[in-house]
């Protein structure tokens, strides 16, 4: 999550500094990989706390960091797209 977060990063860099629109769709294909990574890292974490391998006291802190960097990833997307769009919503203003 984290490398594909760090991607995205590197593509919302060049996308904002160099006006490079067609980077877009990778970015969202991108994102919606995060939205997926957080839903299966929360699932199996709940896994591991129900069968005993993870203690609960850990638990706020590894979800912090999986919410964490699903934010990111959302604002990351928002500057990206605010090239075509000042909101930064993926729709494109014409």
């Amino acid at each position: 999550m984290r490398d594909t977060v760090m991607q995205m990063f590197a593509i919302s860099k060049d996308a904002f500094e160099n006006l490079h629109r067609d980077k877009l769709p990778k970015f969202t294909q991108l994102e919606e990989s995060v939205d997926s990574m957080k839903k299966e890292l929360i699932a199996g974490h709940f896994t591991r706390l129900a069968d005993g391998n993870c203690s609960v006291d850990v638990s706020p802190y590894y979800s912090s960091v999986i919410v964490g960097l699903e934010r990111v990833a959302d604002h990351l997307v928002n500057v990206g797209y605010s090239i075509v769009n000042p909101t930064g919503s993926q729709k494109q203003d014409n």
